[in-house]
């Protein structure tokens, strides 16, 4: 009876112990999981925030470049039309001296 008796105490140490042990392993795997979560946020904020970054600088860049087409557009419109001027003035020129 007595051998019984220590062998059932010796599983129910055995169990305590696994059971324990078990119970450590889980509250390591919350810890590690919690870890991972806030990680895991810290992460795809900061992705967030560059992606409203490379954002925010493709529409500066585009408005820039916007701008200098517009003063590039009004440069070759004055450019034309100087030529244009020069044009009628040379034809007007040459039409005097042919007359």
């Amino acid at each position: 009876m007595k051998s019984e008796l220590e062998t059932a105490s010796s599983m129910v140490d055995d169990f305590k112990f696994g059971f324990e042990r078990a119970e450590r392993k889980i509250k390591q795997l919350e810890i590690q999981d919690a870890m991972f979560q806030e990680e895991k946020k810290s992460i795809v904020k900061a992705n967030h925030n560059r992606t409203m970054a490379l954002s925010n600088h493709f529409v500066e860049t585009f408005k820039d470049l916007h701008t200098r087409f517009g003063k590039y557009k009004e440069y070759c419109v004055f450019e034309f039309e100087n030529h244009e001027q020069i044009r009628m003035e040379l034809e007007s020129i040459i039409k005097t001296k042919d007359i």
